[in-house]
């Protein structure tokens, strides 16, 4: 017999949240545990919903040249709760955002971090794009970008996020398009679903790598409307759950990560 049984649920997840622009998602990601780090590649004033947890320190460069900003604890000055790590392409004929992120990432000490948040992936996409696009590759070449940006992302999510020692979040947009993931499949089943907005195949692939995949939706309950957290695959988007979280839970701007692991008896 084994001499100690631990809780499954309290080991790190993953996590990939996307939707509609306006529905909370940085929102419940700023209330992930803490201390955490954020790879924070949306436009500047998204990231109000970080700067609502606590204290803010101006902009600082740290000595590998990344612009970051930090948010410590109301009750405790001293203790840092989030860290705002800021990637912007500045000029996309001399790309340098995507080099900085690497430069970061190598330089990353996760052992005293329990959330590792990137808000979020369309903007960290188009970072790796950019930086595809100013490599030398031949004019007809039509799929070099998409084919090399894709590597690029991949080479994370398939690499060097498996297995870090904190749990892993981000945030998404959903696509525009339906995906059809089972060719020649019988009209009984499921197969054209609105996914993740990714490059290629990894529409489907995100679901596929992230143990928890959210998707916030607007609905509408009474004639009011709201949002509802979907954490379950239905007829329209992908979505999925390791952990159990129930399904269609109405989400506001006061919901924090905490309230929804109560629901499944995690403290």
């Amino acid at each position: 017999m084994p001499k100690e049984f631990v809780d499954a649920h309290r080991e790190p997840f993953s996590l990939f949240l996307y939707g509609p622009p306006g529905t909370y998602k940085s929102t419940l990601m700023s209330s992930l545990p803490k201390p955490m780090e954020v790879v924070f590649t949306d436009p500047f004033k998204k990231d109000i919903p970080y700067f609502n947890r606590g204290l803010v320190t101006d902009y600082q460069t740290s000595p590998e040249g990344i612009l970051y900003r930090e948010v410590y604890s109301k009750k405790d000055n001293e203790k840092r709760l989030i860290k705002l790590n800021y990637f912007h392409e500045s000029n996309p004929n001399d790309p340098t955002g995507w080099d900085e992120f690497e430069r970061f990432w190598e330089s990353l000490d996760l052992s005293e971090i329990k959330t590792l948040v990137f808000d979020g992936y369309t903007a960290w996409e188009y970072l790796a794009r950019v930086k595809a696009d100013a490599m030398p590759h031949a004019e007809d070449d039509g799929w070099f970008v998409p084919r090399q940006s894709k590597k690029f992302i991949e080479s994370y999510l398939r690499s060097f996020f498996y297995g870090i020692p904190c749990n892993l979040a981000m945030v998404g947009h959903v696509s525009k398009e339906r995906i059809n993931e089972a060719k020649g499949a019988n009209d009984s089943m499921i197969t054209h679903l609105f996914a993740p907005a990714a490059i290629g195949d990894l529409k489907q692939d995100i679901v596929r790598l992230f143990s928890e995949t959210y998707i916030t939706r607007v609905v509408k309950v009474e004639g009011e409307k709201r949002v509802q957290l979907q954490t379950e695959i239905d007829n329209k988007y992908y979505a999925c759950t390791q952990m159990g979280m129930p399904d269609s839970m109405e989400l506001t701007k006061d919901t924090t990560w905490k309230e929804l692991v109560e629901t499944i008896g995690v403290n």
